[in-house]
């Protein structure tokens, strides 16, 4: 019996730490990839894309006004 619960809590406890543990290394990982380069090209990009799609949108307003 006491045999039986020692594996449980091995299983258990090995379980336990994979799952704290797994998400955590990896979200770590993902977080040096992004670069302070990559970050100004992104922040770029959305500023451009809104920039284009707001303008149809500020023309039609001005048109119906």
């Amino acid at each position: 019996m006491k045999k039986r619960l020692l594996n449980w809590s091995i299983i258990i406890g090995i379980t336990t730490i994979l799952a704290i543990g797994i998400p955590r290394t990896i979200s770590n990982e993902a977080e040096g990839l992004s670069s302070p380069e990559e970050e100004k090209k992104v922040e770029q990009l959305e500023g451009d894309f809104r920039k284009w799609s707001l303008r149809p949108l500020d023309k039609f307003m001005v048109q119906s006004y």
